[in-house]
């Protein structure tokens, strides 16, 4: 959590808040196999099937990626995930796009 002390364990109830605002079941945030390995995974390149993923997730939750951020979402996906990983992480990164940018960002939420 952000603050002067960002090592502050999440509460419960701001857990489950978190899980209702990016459409994930309850106590995902729960499962430590969910939880994403911080830091440079190497030799796992994103590939078509991974853009392809990123893209439909997107219109799962009705938001169009420009080039730019599809490109950031990819990389973010090939640093710190590996592929066995990588459909939580997209599923979980794309409704956050959903959740907070709007079309200035390079997201836009189709209504």
């Amino acid at each position: 959590m952000a603050g002067p002390n960002p090592l502050r364990p999440i509460t419960e109830k701001t857990a489950r808040k978190i899980e209702s605002a990016l459409a994930l079941p309850a106590h995902w945030l729960d499962s430590i196999d969910r939880v994403p390995k911080i830091g440079p995974v190497k030799g796992t390149a994103v590939g078509s099937s991974d853009l392809q993923a990123i893209l439909d997730a997107g219109a799962k939750h009705g938001v169009t990626l420009n080039a730019r951020t599809l490109v950031g979402v990819a990389a973010l996906i090939e640093r710190f995930s590996r592929p066995e990983d990588r459909a939580d992480l997209i599923e979980a990164v794309i409704a956050l796009l959903a959740f907070r940018l709007n079309e200035t960002s390079g997201v836009t939420i189709v209504q």
